[in-house]
């Protein structure tokens, strides 16, 4: 929508005001910084794509404690340590009295507050949404899962009532079709979710490929490192 409003100014002449969502980093600004990091003995590690999975795996691999981040997929993919968001933290001043905090999720507390399996996790995130599947083709089962508000208003899709029900649905239909994780979606499962066939089949398949982003492989992958 925003894109949309700044084409349109464009062509009238206006300049589109600026903003911090149109900063754009310098060319090749990652490099410098592994550069720099591992000038200094950070061990860096290069990955093509989405990196969360290559943390996660280096975590798993080497038994890291934890994973400062800023992405929800943190919560889906298989840590063995605690996940702490970035946004959480704040740091002792530099000069004087105080210590350093950040909010610390461990994944029983995540498993618990969603009420479903670490198995599930990952149709769960693909079916609330994620960076692998089109929001817009989940919106239908969306919409029947938050149905109407307590005043007859339809429920804020950003809201956490959104994934709680998810949460809900995805437990219930896997229990009843007996689906223990996987990358396939099996057709019962399909059924259980979806019997209207309201979900496309290419949003299907967004779906099972967002589930084949939450693995790993076996321990012991190499990683590309740089320094």
């Amino acid at each position: 929508a925003n894109s949309a409003k700044h084409v349109e100014q464009l062509a009238q002449g206006v300049p589109p005001r600026a903003t911090s969502s149109s900063w754009a980093p310098p060319m090749y600004v990652s490099k410098w910084l592994a550069a720099a990091f591992a000038a200094h003995g950070c061990r860096v590690i290069i990955t093509v794509g989405e990196a969360d999975r290559e943390i996660a795996r280096y975590c798993r691999d080497e038994k890291c404690m934890a994973v400062l981040g800023k992405d929800s997929d943190f919560f889906v993919l298989p840590l063995t340590g605690l996940y702490l968001p970035v946004d959480t933290l704040q740091l002792a001043p530099a000069r004087g009295h105080g210590v350093s905090t950040v909010c610390a999720y461990g994944r029983d507390d995540v498993l618990r507050a969603l009420g479903v399996s670490e198995v599930l996790l990952p149709l769960l995130a693909s079916l609330v949404g994620n960076d692998f599947v089109d929001s817009l083709g989940l919106a239908p089962l969306h919409a029947r899962l938050l149905q109407q508000g307590e005043e007859g208003a339809p429920l804020k899709a950003a809201s956490g009532e959104l994934i709680s029900r998810v949460a809900r649905e995805v437990s219930s239909a896997c229990a009843a079709t007996e689906w223990n994780g996987g990358c396939l979606v099996t057709p019962l499962l399909w059924d259980a979710l979806d019997l209207m066939e309201q979900i496309s089949t290419a949003t299907r398949a967004e779906i099972e490929t967002s589930l084949r982003q939450y693995e790993l492989g076996p321990p012991g992958q190499g990683h590309l490192s740089c320094g």
